[in-house]
């Protein structure tokens, strides 16, 4: 069940990369029609067309790791009680996403339906690294968090981070579908000035998701500084030092994908890195006890 688990959210996310890279290549349309491409199971080979089935062929397949996950766990529950909340988290999300998809190419990829199907995207691969995480560890906080109050502290923060990542994300997904990429061209400035002059909902957009990127480098930098109160923990230290690494990284792709005039291979890259992030960091705060909703000792 473990192997399962894990093996499933490496698909995932191979998948939402895939999916970022059909996106930044402009090949969301390539296949007009759903479920088939171009009325056949065989499409003609194009690069733009193997993108688009490519995606959704792993999407076929990640689907049925997801529900073979979903039907081992179940038999799992009664030898693994803290699994079930995971499970539901998980059920909740697969039959929306799968919907979503269908909806997204049946109505031209339309901005809010394909900002809402990478958001839940999101979610679903948070609901398996949950099923993985219930599946691998005992539901207990990592070893040495014993200071209650520095402990808080960092759960605190770590939720607040992650409710910032998850909101990046939606305002990442509207600017890129509504083609706000190079609203503002330059960097630190916006046109003109910091602020953007005149406001557009484009560069509006643009303007906030640019700089809760800054504040979120803020909130990964905080996170490791509460982390050094648990020296003895090797855990929270390595996960710490991983996410604000990843988000360096990822603050520093974003600008480059705007320097870079919207680079394909540097988009894509910085999707990557972006889920990446995403994941560890969710996993990290399922491991402090942050949420506790989703996993904790039943």
């Amino acid at each position: 069940m473990k192997v399962l688990a894990w093996w499933t959210v490496a698909l995932t996310y191979c998948l939402m990369v895939w999916g970022n890279t059909v996106s930044a290549t402009g090949s969301g349309l390539a296949c007009p029609d759903w479920p088939t491409c171009h009325g056949t199971l065989l499409p003609p080979i194009r690069v733009d067309i193997v993108l688009e089935w490519g995606h959704r062929l792993l999407a076929a397949l990640a689907t049925a790791f997801i529900l073979l996950t979903i039907l081992k766990g179940w038999k799992e529950i009664r030898k693994t009680a803290s699994l079930k909340k995971p499970l539901l988290f998980l059920v909740s999300f697969i039959g929306i996403q799968i919907l979503l998809g269908a909806i997204t190419v049946l109505l031209k990829l339309s901005v809010i339906v394909s900002s809402i199907h990478l958001v839940l995207a999101t979610l679903l691969f948070s609901a398996l690294i949950a099923v993985a995480v219930a599946t691998t560890y005992e539901p207990i906080p990592w070893e040495g968090l014993s200071n209650p109050a520095a402990t808080k502290k960092l759960r605190a923060l770590s939720v607040a981070t992650l409710g910032a990542l998850l909101l990046q994300f939606a305002l990442g997904a509207l600017v890129r579908h509504s083609g706000a990429g190079l609203a503002c061209p330059l960097f630190p400035y916006c046109m003109d000035g910091i602020l953007p002059s005149p406001i557009t909902i484009q560069n509006a957009l643009h303007f906030c998701h640019r700089w809760i990127g800054i504040l979120l480098l803020v909130g990964f930098i905080q996170i490791r500084f509460a982390a050094r109160s648990f020296s003895s923990s090797k855990g929270v230290s390595l996960w710490s030092a991983a996410v604000l690494l990843l988000a360096v990284l990822q603050a520093t792709l974003g600008i480059w994908t705007v320097l870079s005039g919207l680079s394909t291979l540097v988009r894509a890259t910085h999707a990557a890195i972006g889920y990446a992030l995403w994941g560890i960091t969710f996993f990290g705060v399922l491991r402090t006890g942050g949420l506790s909703w989703i996993w904790k000792k039943a």
